[in-house]
C-alpha cells in the first residue's frame, strides 16, 4: 500500500506535514499503466499509487489475454498424428496359359506354327535366350551325334533385394542347383522379384523341380526345361498374364523369335535371322543372332542386356501375350 500525505495515516500536525512534504520526491512522468481506465494517477504524476494487489493481478491477466501491446499467448501444442504407413502388398503369382511353342533338337524354334533353325551354331558355345530386367536364361550347346543341341541351362531372377538368384540345370545328371546348392526333386522355390504389377505388388517367380523336368515361371516368361537324356528341349514356352515388353527392350534369341515386330520369322525351315535397326542409324539390318547373343557363360550379358537394370514400378502390364501355336 502506498500513500502521498500524512493525513492518510492520521498525522495532522502542521509542522510534521510540512516537513514530510518537503521530502516528497517530484512526480515522475513514466506512466506505463496510465492509459488504463480505472487506474488513477497520483497527483498528476505516474506510477502505481492507487493500484492495489487485486488491480495489479487483473492488469497482468489482461496483458496475458492480449490486451497490452498486442501480446498473444503461444497456441496450445497439437497432439502428434503419425503419417499413415505405406501400403505393403503381398507378392502375386503370374498366371500362365501354356502354348505349344518350343525349342527342340538341333535347336529348332517352333513359334506360331513356324519352324526355323538356329544356324551357324557350334558345340561349346553359349547363347542368351531371354534377357529382361528380372529374368535371364542362357543355353550351352553341346554335340549330340551329328547335331548341336541344348545342354546345360542357366537361368536367373533378380530378386527384390537386388540379388541375382541363379539356377543351373544339367541334363547329364538331371540335377538342378540354386546358388550352388542342389535342389531336391519335388521342391518348389519361390522368389520375390524386383518386378511389380500396376499396383506396386511384387511379382513372385516360381521354380518347380521334378524328375526330368524344371518348370520355370518368371514375371513375363514361362516354360519347361525337359530332360531328353543328355540334352534338353524347352517346351510350353509362354508369356504370363502380365504380358511382356516384346518391343525391343527385352533381348535374347527366344525373345526375338517370339517377337513378330522384328519380322524375324521368315517362314518354315529358314535359318533364324534378325531384322531391325540394331545400330541406331535409322536403317534396318539383317543380323546373324550369333553376333548379338553369344555370351561368355550361362550368366553372361548379351548385347543390349537388361538384366539387373531395374524395373519401373507398374511398368509391367499386358502388352503382347503369345498366342497358341501348333508345334511341328
Amino acid at each position: 500500500m502506498s500513500f502521498t500525505t500524512l493525513n492518510q495515516i492520521g498525522v495532522n500536525n502542521t509542522a510534521a506535514v510540512n516537513t514530510f512534504n518537503s521530502y516528497k520526491p517530484a512526480a515522475r512522468t513514466y506512466q506505463p499503466f496510465s492509459h488504463y481506465a480505472g487506474y488513477s494517477k497520483p497527483h498528476g504524476g505516474g506510477g502505481y499509487a492507487n493500484c492495489d494487489v487485486g488491480s495489479i493481478i487483473q492488469l497482468i491477466l489482461s496483458m496475458l489475454r492480449g490486451g497490452y501491446g498486442g501480446y498473444q499467448p503461444a497456441p496450445a501444442p497439437q497432439p502428434y498424428t503419425p503419417p499413415a504407413p505405406p501400403v505393403v502388398y503381398d507378392p502375386v503369382n503370374p498366371t500362365v496359359t501354356y502354348t505349344n511353342h518350343k525349342v527342340w533338337g538341333d535347336p529348332h524354334f517352333v513359334i506360331n506354327g513356324k519352324n526355323f533353325d538356329f544356324g551357324n551354331d557350334k558345340p561349346g558355345e553359349t547363347f542368351s535366350y531371354i534377357n529382361s530386367a528380372t529374368h535371364s536364361h542362357a543355353s550351352n550347346l553341346i554335340k549330340y551325334g551329328g547335331a548341336t543341341v541344348n545342354g546345360q541351362q542357366g537361368f536367373a531372377f533378380m530378386d527384390s533385394q537386388g540379388q541375382a538368384q541363379k539356377f543351373i540345370y544339367d541334363p547329364a545328371t538331371d540335377k538342378l542347383t540354386h546358388n550352388g546348392e542342389e535342389v531336391k526333386e519335388g521342391d518348389t522355390i519361390n522368389i520375390v522379384t524386383a518386378a511389380t504389377d500396376e499396383k506396386g505388388a511384387p511379382i513372385q517367380a516360381q521354380v518347380n523341380f521334378t524328375k526330368g523336368k524344371v518348370n520355370v515361371v518368371g514375371p513375363e516368361y514361362a516354360y519347361d526345361i525337359v530332360d531328353k537324356g543328355t540334352y534338353v528341349d524347352l517346351e510350353r514356352i509362354s508369356t504370363t498374364g502380365f504380358g511382356t515388353e516384346l518391343d525391343g527392350d527385352d533381348v535374347g534369341l527366344l525373345v526375338d523369335a517370339l517377337d513378330d515386330g522384328l519380322k524375324n520369322i521368315a517362314g518354315n525351315n529358314s535359318n533364324l535371322r534378325l531384322t531391325g535397326d540394331f545400330n541406331g542409324d535409322g536403317q534396318e539390318e539383317t543380323i546373324d543372332p550369333n553376333v548379338l547373343y553369344k555370351v561368355a557363360d550361362l550368366f553372361g550379358a548379351p548385347q543390349g542386356a537388361r538384366f539387373g537394370q531395374g524395373v519401373v514400378q507398374g511398368q509391367i502390364g499386358v502388352d503382347a501375350n503369345i498366342q497358341g501355336g501348333t508345334a511341328q
